[in-house]
């Protein structure tokens, strides 16, 4: 999980890779309050599968 710093959001946007079953997925969100928002869910790219196979 990282900051997505890419550009200025007005809030504190965090990326993460989620694996589930065979298939790696990218999800973008924001924490407000008590509630966490999904902002997008995809696929991860070939770049994101390579950072996730080589740091977890």
């Amino acid at each position: 999980m990282w900051v997505d710093e890419r550009f200025e959001y007005g809030e504190s946007r965090m990326i993460a890779l989620a694996p589930q079953t065979e298939i790696l997925y990218c999800v973008a969100f924001v924490d407000r309050s008590e509630v966490r928002r999904i902002i997008s869910l995809r696929r991860a790219n070939r770049r994101e599968v390579k950072h996730y196979v080589e740091n977890f």
